[in-house]
């Protein structure tokens, strides 16, 4: 299994595990599937930007996917959730436990509880999931990358 295939099984088992995200709306409306998307962009962004400044980022190439969401029994459902994610050049940057534990001290510093840490594993990866959103940030030093991403929650889309 190649090192896309086990951040998007990761990611699953994290999108599985975390509801449908009900909680994602804003008070007085309903979130659209494009504002969930800009803020999964964002906070891809910021955390690059905070965890490695000035290394080089390539947007994902399966970036934008409207993917549908399961329900419980793993149906499908008429609700999507988009995925965003960079893959970041390390340029030097062997320290694989370092990486990740400089993107718990930045989510945390966000007022984030980090849900899933793997720092054991090889690669080592960290997952983030709050109101229906979820990220996950994988270090892998050999390959000289770190894949940084993110889904929105589950929403049904605007007819």
């Amino acid at each position: 299994m190649g090192i896309r295939d086990s951040v998007a099984l990761a990611l699953l088992l994290v999108l599985m595990a975390c509801g449908r995200g009900e909680e994602a709306s804003p008070v007085g409306g309903s979130l659209t599937l494009e504002q969930a998307e800009a803020r999964v962009k964002e906070l891809v962004e910021e955390t690059a930007t905070a965890v490695l400044p000035g290394h080089p980022r390539t947007p994902e190439p399966d970036n934008d996917q409207r993917t549908p969401c399961m329900d419980a029994v793993g149906g499908f459902t008429d609700e999507r959730t988009v995925r965003w994610g960079v893959e970041i050049d390390l340029e030097g940057e062997t320290d694989e436990r370092d990486v990740i534990d400089r993107t718990r001290s930045y989510w945390e510093s966000q007022g984030y509880q980090v849900n899933t840490n793997s720092v054991e594993a090889d690669p080592p990866s960290l997952f983030l999931v709050f109101d229906g959103y979820s990220f996950e940030m994988l270090v892998n030093a050999d390959l000289g990358k770190a894949f940084l991403g993110g889904n929105t929650p589950c929403i049904r889309p605007e007819s």
